[in-house]
């Protein structure tokens, strides 16, 4: 039971695969539209399973990290390798530190401009509606031709 969830993620990781794909055949730009959420989810789910597997304390333990605890436990990869790859994990945290901390700057700044800009912008609102309430459904109109006798 536990291997659908991961099956579901890898249809999903697979689908969105395909679909850019498909779509850098019909316009370069809607694919990267598309492929920027893709490969930042990716990147993202790639992070939280390796910290789930590094760390027992994780929060974001998934099957795919019990299963790749289960294989690394297992096989025959030395400690060493573990502990420098731990290393260049920890690495890797100042950098991500680092843009998170430009990220927040810059997202603070934005929301603050936009807040300073947003007395200039027009009301989309109005106590009224803009058009009346049109059916949807309309009653039909009568046929000109004549209904079969049964």
């Amino acid at each position: 039971m536990q291997i659908f969830p991961l099956l579901l993620q890898l249809s999903l990781l697979l689908f969105s695969i395909a679909l850019s794909i498909y779509l850098w055949t019909i316009h370069y730009i809607i694919t990267t539209i598309v492929f920027s959420p893709t490969g930042l989810g990716s990147l993202l789910y790639a992070r939280m399973v390796i910290s789930a597997v590094l760390s027992p304390d994780s929060p974001f333990q998934t099957s795919l990290s019990f299963f790749l605890k289960a294989v690394f436990k297992k096989s025959s990869i030395p400690k060493m390798w573990y502990q420098q790859f731990r290393g260049y994990w920890t690495d890797l945290l100042i950098p991500l530190h680092t843009t998170y901390t430009v990220f927040s700057q810059y997202w603070t700044s934005f929301t603050r401009a936009a807040t300073q800009i947003a007395f200039m912008l027009p009301l989309c609102h109005t106590a009224e509606p803009l058009e009346p309430n049109i059916p949807i459904f309309s009653p039909p109109a009568p046929s000109p031709e004549i209904a079969a006798a049964i």
